[in-house]
């Protein structure tokens, strides 16, 4: 395996410089990581030092409260089960926490910043991957725990190419460096990436690879012997649950075979494990793709939860980087159950719908063939009268919010006269996330959290850095 050079690594940096300082300076995050102080005492730190052997940090990405509870809603009441991430929030030892998400220079971050910080415990700008807006190169923490003699691995439904899992391994000014990113995958060799994104491994670019790779997701239990395994099963993201076939890799079957490779390989290990596709249906407004997206991350979880409990030196980490669309059922009384059943109808993503518009009807002037792909695929057939609205460049105003005048938002707000279910817009939001921790060092993390705050903690319970209960600040390596 490539071995990464800590003291060559921080002196190499590019020449990357972040804008909005006066930003930065008003949410005060030129400032060193600040850590929540502590309601302990100094042995029950040192009780959790170095108590987690295994980190397993488990992400809905772009989950906002609402795609949470539309998610519970629909198992309730389609399914006829709860999701399991509320009720192990209620369990005895489980600590649950509201986290902040804003980056350097926004109130409303990305991908890029967010895991960039959860990565590295410092804010730097939007669309940054591991690197501060002084343009100074952080360390990622698959390879800080890789310098420590841990295993890494990383699991994704999107490219793992992209922000989030980019985040825990790469460091490349612009998140859009995607062939940058993967040749540095490559070139720090996890010991296990699964995902999507094969179009940035050509054989030309893996030629100097000396891990395994695969494109074929049923042969993953057949490499348990490879130091480093890169698993890419689809040419770009991993399909959308409502657009799979029985050939497509899911999140937890690739979850499991990742455990299960890391624990082959013995040894503790740090994971990072994404379901990217919440964030993308929330972003087109698609919301039955969101929901199912986010039960595939619950059952997931579920399978991680039930990993840890067997334990007593693994520590589990539920979270997300950010809110996305903030969606919600806002109809009152039986309409809103009869919308959530109506979901049920629905046979293909929105990503599906709009690729079969542009190759069927590219100029959206045949409403009988709009009519007939979106009735197929939701289950809903439009008025006549209503399809005119979902060309932008003919009716060129809908929502007065601009950010909700997207193809996708109209035909979201169309269905929503069935479905009930509104999203503010198409973009990220501001709002807190939820935070969960299970297992070893999970009393470390407080009710209320900074994002910066999590990385010193998951550091001090692998044992990697001290924290001190009488202390306000942690002074690490990115500190200054």
């Amino acid at each position: 395996m490539n071995r990464f050079s800590r003291r060559g690594f921080l002196s190499t940096s590019a020449a990357f410089v972040g804008t909005a300082a006066a930003t930065r300076a008003a949410l005060g995050t030129d400032q060193p990581v600040q850590v929540t102080p502590l309601n302990t005492n100094e042995s029950a730190l040192d009780d959790s030092f170095g108590s987690a052997k295994r980190v397993i940090f488990a992400v809905a990405d772009g989950m906002s409260m609402g795609t949470m509870t539309l998610a519970d809603l629909y198992s309730k009441i389609v399914l006829g089960r709860d999701t399991f991430w509320p009720r192990l929030m209620a369990q005895p030892g489980i600590v649950n926490a509201l986290c902040s998400t804003y980056s350097a220079n926004s109130l409303v971050t990305d991908s890029a910043a967010a895991s960039t910080t959860w990565s590295s415990g410092m804010r730097v700008d939007n669309g940054s991957i591991g690197y501060t807006p002084q343009g100074q190169a952080l360390e990622p923490i698959l390879m800080r725990t890789h310098n420590a003699g841990l295993r890494t691995g990383l699991v994704t439904t999107a490219k793992v190419t992209d922000a989030t899992p980019a985040g825990f391994i790469a460091n490349v000014p612009r998140r859009t460096m995607e062939q940058d990113i993967a040749n540095q995958i490559m070139h720090r060799a996890p010991n296990i990436v699964l995902g999507g994104g094969a179009k940035f491994f050509s054989p030309e670019s893996r030629k100097n690879f000396t891990g395994r790779y695969t494109e074929n997701h049923r042969a993953i239990r057949d490499v348990q012997h490879a130091r480093s395994t890169i698993g890419l099963f689809a040419h770009d993201h991993i399909p959308y649950h409502l657009d799979r076939d029985g050939d497509d890799a899911d999140l937890l079957s690739m979850t499991k075979e990742a455990i299960g490779q890391l624990d082959f390989l013995g040894g503790g290990y740090f994971i990072q494990v994404e379901a990217a596709r919440v964030d993308h249906a929330a972003h087109n407004n698609d919301a039955i793709s969101m929901i199912l997206e986010q039960i595939e991350f619950d059952r997931t979880i579920e399978y991680l939860s039930n990993y840890v409990s067997n334990r007593d030196d693994t520590l589990l980490i539920i979270t997300t980087d950010h809110g996305n669309g903030n969606p919600a059922l806002s109809v009152y009384g039986p309409s809103a159950q009869r919308g959530l059943m109506s979901l049920t109808n629905a046979k293909r993503s929105f990503d599906w719908i709009f690729r079969e518009l542009k190759e069927r009807d590219p100029n959206l002037e045949h409403l009988s063939i709009q009519r007939e792909i979106i009735a197929y695929a939701t289950g809903v057939a439009l008025k006549q009268s209503d399809l005119p609205y979902l060309n932008t460049k003919k009716v060129p105003r809908g929502d007065l919010f601009a950010h909700s005048n997207s193809r996708e938002s109209r035909l979201a707000s169309l269905l929503a006269n069935r479905n009930t279910i509104a999203f503010t817009s198409k973009n990220h939001t501001s709002d807190m996330v939820v935070f969960t921790a299970q297992g070893a060092g999970a009393t470390l993390f407080p009710p209320m959290i900074e994002n910066t705050d999590i990385y010193p903690r998951m550091m001090h319970a692998m044992g990697l850095e001290r924290m001190g209960a009488n202390s306000d600040t942690l002074v690490h390596a990115h500190a200054n």
